[in-house]
């Protein structure tokens, strides 16, 4: 059941990224906050950004047309903030994507509320 689960969601995550109009924006936002299975114990970051890679091999003029500009939150941690930009920078090929870390990791937001006494 689990597996299908996971499935079914990458799924619909592979039916929104390819009906995305990229011509429309200038920038896209990427907010990875809850990026788990249906089940809540299997982050999905891998896969999503997956997504992005097959669609600029499977619809390149499509792809020409995606914004300049990508603004991701909602990572984990460095490790994940260091995969999902090195997997966004191989979607720049010709065209240079401005990839930008908005706010926090939640490793940081989880570590400064302990500190202050309060549970995230």
């Amino acid at each position: 059941m689990h597996r299908e689960l996971r499935v079914k969601l990458v799924m619909k995550w592979d039916s929104r990224v390819r009906s995305i109009p990229f011509s429309y924006f200038k920038r896209l936002q990427l907010c990875f906050e809850e990026c788990y299975c249906a089940m809540g114990c299997c982050r999905l970051v891998d896969e999503v950004l997956e997504l992005f890679e097959e669609f600029m091999y499977v619809d390149p003029e499509r792809y020409e047309s995606a914004p300049g500009m990508i603004e991701v939150t909602g990572w984990n941690n460095e490790q994940e903030k260091d995969e999902i930009h090195s997997s966004l920078m191989c979607l720049e090929g010709e065209r240079s994507i401005d990839i930008r870390f908005i706010g926090k990791s939640k490793k940081e937001i989880r570590m400064e509320c302990r500190a202050a006494g309060r549970h995230p």
